[in-house]
């Protein structure tokens, strides 16, 4: 959890990270998506940043930061800071017409939360 939190909001802020890590979990617990972190976040087609890589490395093996540590142990401990619908989450300015199709949230940093339907 917390190297896709780096990898895919490693220079946001704090909460931004939060959500990041939110929306993983509500796919967790959501019965569309598998019911594992590993399998949400490796599911394909999901998140680029297991596919992709910077320098020859996937983004995803990148080392996170104590921020990202600090958001994924919040999250598992305390559970998610956004609404269970809420399950999609991108970049201002990705232009995709499935994901920003779908209905927005709220928008922190550079970061769009989505909801699923």
């Amino acid at each position: 959890l917390a190297r896709l939190v780096e990898s895919e909001a490693g220079n946001e802020s704090y909460e931004t990270k939060m959500m990041v890590a939110s929306a993983v979990m509500n796919r967790v617990a959501e019965s569309r998506f598998p019911n594992t972190i590993k399998e949400v976040v490796y599911q394909k087609g999901q998140f680029e940043v297991t596919s992709r890589k910077v320098d020859g490395v996937l983004m995803i093996d990148r080392e996170p930061s104590l921020d990202s540590l600090r958001v994924a142990n919040d999250v598992l401990n305390k559970g998610s800071i956004l609404p269970s619908n809420v399950l999609v989450f991108y970049q201002k300015g990705v232009d995709e017409g499935w994901v920003t199709s779908r209905t927005t949230h709220l928008i922190s940093d550079d970061t769009v939360f989505s909801y699923m339907d």
